[in-house]
């Protein structure tokens, strides 16, 4: 029995220092940010300096989709409205919320949001949401959706131009985020159709009375191993009445 005990451990030390030295990925992650301050006609939230420790992190990226409707909400838009605007937000929500929830370890791929119909917002003002780690410093960014205009984007107060809608599609009638009736069709919505891949159609036919957005935030970079992109986990911006 006395031989036993160092011929055992003699076995164990190499498994266990080779479980300790290789095979084993380094996992890298991305901050996520912090809830902004949501309103009827926007949003405000503030974009964090990114550590040096992130070396990996690239950009801000912003993930969005928009809902038509028959229901008019003109009040700031919490999640008991959902169903109210779009069965279509709903199944959305309920799918993508599990990202959101800073409680679980659940990280998105692009793919989550692509397969839902969520594109890649633009912008007039290109290379706006890169990041340096370690040296871009935070900033203030805010959203506004205001009647009779495109809606716009400012950092620290400063207009940034338009927001603007994916350019991997034609769109109708243009690639503003301003209602209309183009924008509103059902003939025009959905992925199957030339135009606007990025619009849940309504349930019944015709054309919507109203038109909403909904908005996700996230850090994204590339995996410094694989080289594949990688995401922090979301955060929603909020669902927006989009004006005529």
């Amino acid at each position: 029995m006395g031989l036993r005990k160092p011929f055992l451990l003699f076995i164990i030390l190499p498994v266990f220092l080779g479980f300790t030295t290789c095979g084993i990925d380094e996992y890298f992650y991305l901050p996520q940010i912090s809830q902004g301050t949501e309103s009827a006609t926007g949003v405000k939230i503030m974009l964090p300096s990114i550590s040096s420790n992130f070396y990996y992190a690239s950009s801000y990226v912003i993930f969005y989709k928009i809902y038509l409707s028959n229901a008019i909400h003109e009040t700031t838009i919490n999640i008991s409205l959902f169903n109210d605007i779009s069965t279509h937000l709903v199944n959305d929500w309920n799918n993508l919320r599990r990202f959101v929830d800073s409680t679980t370890t659940s990280i998105p791929a692009r793919s989550d949001f692509f397969d839902r119909g969520y594109y890649e917002l633009q912008f007039q003002t290109s290379n706006l949401l890169r990041v340096t780690p370690g040296t871009t410093p935070s900033r203030n960014m805010e959203i506004i959706f205001n009647p009779a205009e495109p809606a716009e984007i400012l950092m620290d107060n400063v207009s940034q131009g338009n927001i603007l809608r994916n350019d991997s599609f034609e769109h109708s009638p243009n690639a503003d985020f301003l209602s209309s009736d183009e924008l509103r069709s059902n003939e025009n919505a959905g992925k199957g159709n030339v135009y606007n891949h990025d619009v849940a159609a309504l349930e019944s036919t015709g054309t919507a009375l109203y038109a909403y957005v909904s908005m996700f935030i996230l850090t994204s970079g590339t995996n410094p191993t694989s080289f594949n992109p990688i995401f922090s986990k979301p955060t929603h911006l909020g669902v927006f009445l989009l004006r005529s």
